[in-house]
């Protein structure tokens, strides 16, 4: 949680301080826009695309890696459980203990699957989050040559929509964050 207040708090600042950039006055002999337009492509676009494909790509294969280390060691301890539960099932009054610690190993295993599996959901989440954040921002990026063309004829509100639409996708993992985070109850000490 630390961490991701800390992110909020950074991507905060970056989208004001690239919103500052490209809002600065432009002088009369310097074509200020242009130079606007690419230090944002450059240093904000860009950067934040390859964040969210290389961090979506990230949580992926660690939600695989869990899959298949829970379903075998789940699977296992079913097997090894089973083993003596099998064994004993003849003899009537061992057998009845013997199936009743199968069925408590099965639920004891079960339940650590389903406390992994909550961990799993937030990989999952935040992979198809970034994803989304990523694609959203790859189809921004398909923008660019008619902003260009548009600030080169000295339409400067074109160059402010794009980044203040850009600053939107960027800031939706930090709004969806503080949004679960207000709902999530306190717990008290």
């Amino acid at each position: 949680e630390d961490w991701m207040d800390e992110r909020a708090h950074a991507e905060t600042i970056r989208v004001k301080y690239f919103s500052e950039v490209s809002e600065a006055p432009e002088p009369d002999n310097i074509d200020l826009a242009k130079l606007q337009l690419e230090y944002f492509r450059r240093y904000m676009l860009g950067v934040q695309l390859n964040y969210y494909e290389g961090r979506g790509d990230q949580h992926r294969q660690h939600a695989n890696k869990f899959m298949t280390r829970t379903g075998m060691l789940t699977t296992g301890a079913a097997i090894v459980a089973a083993i003596p539960a099998s064994l004993h099932i003849a003899d009537s009054s061992t057998g009845v203990i013997t199936l009743l610690a199968f069925i408590g190993a099965v639920i004891a295993a079960l339940t650590t699957m389903q406390s992994q599996l909550s961990m799993l959901g937030e990989d999952q989440r935040n992979a198809r989050r970034y994803e989304s954040i990523y694609y959203k921002l790859l189809d921004l990026t398909g923008e660019l040559d008619d902003i260009r063309k548009a600030v080169d004829s000295g339409k400067r509100d074109v160059l402010q929509d794009f980044v203040e639409r850009t600053n939107e996708v960027i800031s939706l993992e930090n709004q969806e964050w503080q949004t679960r985070r207000s709902r999530k109850p306190k717990l008290s000490t």
